[in-house]
């Protein structure tokens, strides 16, 4: 359970990187024209609760199922 905990971790914090602003014109300076002034349509502190709240909480859930049905 402890895996899955780290694993949702690591995989959150890879996701908040790539939805910080000027990750693309950072590696990939030729879409910088392209995404410029550009809005997402999304509420961002509404996608941080989901990345950071819901999602571990249901990777721990599923780890703990998992190990009831584990001999």
């Amino acid at each position: 359970m402890l895996l899955t905990i780290f694993l949702a971790v690591v995989f959150c914090a890879a996701i908040s990187l790539l939805m910080k602003s000027g990750f693309f014109q950072h590696y990939f300076p030729e879409t910088a024209p392209a995404l410029a002034n550009r809005k997402y349509g999304f509420n961002i502190i509404s996608q941080l609760v989901k990345l950071l709240i819901i999602f571990p909480a249901a990777s721990a859930l599923a780890a703990w199922i998992c190990t009831l049905f584990q001999k």
